[in-house]
């Protein structure tokens, strides 16, 4: 019997909470789980706000505790490079920590892909076999990720595909297979056809960006593909498990 789509088990790999500057939302970690119960989302990575604005160590120490106290959660660690001056291992840190993805926000705190401080840590997240994720922006192309992350042989997850660059997407894709896409952007059900069709269902990431924007609409997308209920599978939790897993 084939698995029903309406089934999913569904792990959103793009979660927030926390405090974000100028933003009256409500970004408790009760708020995301409603937010979770009401699209039947079973798990979801998730990152502190504090780790993105202001001290990324301490919003380590958020996420973790956050995510130690309920199991919905799976932590995703941040390191800012404007702020760390090249002394100790930030990536071994965060290893030790328990932490078995890095979330690195270039687009948000605007530091350019062509940044020697991120040259640094590329070494180290390669070093120890820590997939990341990525913003594209303009000053971050697809192009520009994919010659500057060339031979890091981890997972890199890119965020920012939409109908726009999506010929972009699928180029480099093609020539670095460390790469997937985050499909929060895919605003169609053709969008996942058509990188499924040229890259295959291993590639994509469901995120949704919560609690910034809702589950519900990106969700009907995957659902209302002509993909096979495998592939949804796939993109709706598996693919990221099997990256935090090392597989």
């Amino acid at each position: 019997m084939r698995e029903s789509a309406t089934r999913l088990e569904i792990v959103d790999a793009s979660t927030f909470f926390g405090s974000w500057p100028k933003q009256s939302l409500d970004m408790s970690v009760d708020a995301l789980l409603r937010l979770m119960d009401k699209e039947g989302i079973a798990r979801a990575l998730t990152v502190s706000a504090k780790g993105i604005w202001y001290d990324y160590e301490e919003g380590n120490q958020d996420t973790l505790a956050v995510c130690e106290a309920n199991e919905r959660f799976i932590p995703v660690g941040t390191i800012d490079p404007r702020k760390w001056y090249g002394k100790g291992d930030p990536v071994a840190r965060l290893r030790d920590q328990g932490f078995r993805i890095c979330r690195l926000f270039n687009a948000i705190q605007a530091w350019p892909i062509e940044y020697a401080p991120f040259d640094d840590l590329l070494s180290l997240l390669s070093e120890h076999r820590m997939p990341f994720v990525l913003d594209v922006a303009p000053n971050a192309t697809l192009t520009q990720i994919s010659e500057r992350v060339w031979g890091c042989d981890v997972p890199v997850i890119l965020v920012g595909i939409s109908y726009g660059n999506l010929a972009e997407a699928i180029s480099v894709c093609r020539k670095n297979l460390d790469l997937h896409i985050e499909t929060q952007k895919l605003n169609s059900p053709d969008g996942f056809e058509i990188l499924v069709s040229e890259l295959g269902a291993d590639r994509l990431i469901f995120g949704s960006r919560s609690p910034f924007d809702y589950a519900q609409s990106p969700l009907l997308m995957l659902k209302s593909t002509k993909l096979s209920d495998a592939d949804k599978a796939k993109i709706a939790g598996r693919n990221i498990l099997r990256i935090l897993e090392g597989q």
